[in-house]
């Protein structure tokens, strides 16, 4: 079964704020902007320039897309490439509270520029990773090694599927 995943407001409004700023410092790093008698360190300016290029190139192609669960997988769908994750390796899975994860620590990661990927921390769940778009309708990934994934589907029941195609499931529908 397939599942969406949309930018929430925030991170809709981040990207759209950071897209420009970044196309604002591009465009001075490059002098299109040449002010007469000014130096304005042109050469740190296009380093600056191509750094967030390839920053922003970067958070571009992880953006989660969408979640597709299968009889043998769970794939994590981005922009470019995917993660597949084998049912064989999920101990569990389950919705959980915004609540429970408001104050989770961006360790490596993305906190709103296409989303929210990356490594975070948090007291209750240790260290994850998260796949996700929005800061609400999350599900909890556990593998079987203690990992966590982190997931915002758009529609529910992403976590029940999982659990119903999980192999040990025995009948549960």
């Amino acid at each position: 079964m397939n599942y969406t995943a949309s930018l929430d407001g925030l991170a809709r409004g981040v990207t759209i704020i950071v897209t420009v700023l970044f196309a604002a410092i591009f465009v001075a790093g490059f002098g299109f902007f040449d002010m007469p008698g000014q130096n304005v360190g042109t050469g740190a300016l296009s380093f600056i320039s191509m750094l967030l290029i390839v920053v922003y190139g970067f958070c571009l192609t992880q953006w989660p897309r969408g979640y597709t669960v299968s009889k043998e997988s769970l794939i994590i769908h981005k922009l470019v490439g995917r993660r597949v994750v084998v049912l064989n390796d999920i101990n569990a899975a389950f919705a959980v509270k915004p609540e429970a994860l408001r104050w989770s620590l961006r360790t490596f990661g993305s906190g709103g520029l296409f989303g929210y990927f990356g490594k975070f921390y948090n007291d209750k769940f240790g260290d994850m990773t998260w796949y996700a778009t929005r800061v609400s309708h999350f599900v909890m990934v556990e593998l079987k090694d203690g990992r966590h994934l982190v997931l915002t589907p758009d529609q529910d029941g992403l976590d029940e599927e999982v659990m119903r195609q999980l192999p040990d499931a025995q009948g549960v529908q």
